[in-house]
């Protein structure tokens, strides 16, 4: 593909000199849902998208980050820059006609530009593989990380005006909230830091619970979230036992409570005051539960094709 086929569909964009080669950086406007909205672009490996930068005024950022999951898709299915950024126009202007139609009759909220632009910065500090949905007013927005397990975390954030001397409201599903020292200077860049930290962190506690979750029949918590301790699970002889286990020491002897007639928690109780100097952090917590409450763990029924 020339430069020419590029600069003919998109006539406001031009090269800022004409190199033989790339890399080529051109500047101009893109037409965005009828309005021309200012961007610069950088092909350092023309016609092929590797490597392509695209900035763009605060308006077009914002658009863009709203849809970001979208274009990140276009991206990788592109295989030249006139293809990107034809997806990138369609799908940031059908982004643009959607708000509007939102604002109708409710007026256009003014944005608040410094904060904005200031967020934009760190996000792209962050990366934007790791954002997962921005609010129109750029007030919130939900960042995403997968872990070692290919477990998928959430962290959700909230930015006041006075961001980022202010510091923003976060909500992270971890057992024991996200505990951080705030940096005006990096933000939720340094937020973000500590909360992968913690998920790092925390893996073997949620390999443990997994475990539980996959095997056992578990009545309590209905719907497990990452932030849970416990299990409450189900043994032969109908009795339950909830052990609640500590995130940073998962494999330790967890905390066990039993539910059921007292004729039979009585000597399972009993029985595990005696052996609970036999857990062995080498077995797998079901084997040690059995081993210590002398009752088997009741196993989950497996789908058979």
């Amino acid at each position: 593909m020339a430069l020419w086929e590029l600069c003919s569909r998109f006539p406001l964009l031009c090269p800022k000199s004409l190199p033989s080669m790339p890399p080529y950086e051109l500047c101009g406007f893109v037409d965005i849902a009828g309005t021309d909205r200012e961007v610069q672009l950088e092909t350092p490996h023309f016609p092929h998208t590797r490597g392509l930068h695209i900035t763009s005024d605060t308006h077009l950022q914002q658009i863009a980050a709203s849809c970001n999951d979208q274009l990140l898709k276009a991206r990788q299915s592109s295989s030249t820059v006139l293809e990107f950024l034809s997806q990138f126009q369609e799908i940031c202007s059908n982004a643009a006609k959607s708000v509007a139609r939102g604002e109708e009759g409710e007026g256009v909220a003014e944005l608040n530009e410094p904060l904005v632009r200031c967020l934009l910065a760190h996000l792209e500090g962050i990366g934007w593989s790791k954002v997962k949905e921005v609010a129109p007013n750029f007030t919130s927005f939900t960042l995403q990380t997968t872990d070692a397990r290919g477990r998928v975390h959430v962290l959700r954030v909230k930015a006041g005006d006075g961001y980022p001397q202010e510091e923003p409201r976060v909500d992270a599903d971890l057992p024991d909230g996200l505990n951080y020292s705030y940096d005006q200077v990096e933000g939720v860049m340094g937020v973000v830091g500590a909360w992968e930290g913690r998920v790092g962190a925390l893996q073997e506690f949620w390999d443990v619970l997994d475990h539980l979750d996959e095997r056992a029949v578990v009545l309590d918590p209905h719907r497990p979230h990452r932030h849970h301790t416990f299990r409450r699970i189900l043994l032969r002889n109908h009795v339950n036992v909830q052990v609640s286990l500590s995130p940073d020491q998962p494999r330790h002897l967890p905390h066990c409570l039993l539910f059921g007639p007292s004729k039979l928690t009585r000597p399972m109780g009993t029985h595990l005051t005696q052996t609970f100097e036999a857990w062995d952090p080498e077995r797998n917590i079901i084997e040690n539960l059995e081993h210590l409450l002398g009752e088997k763990v009741v196993v989950r029924r497996r789908n058979v094709d």
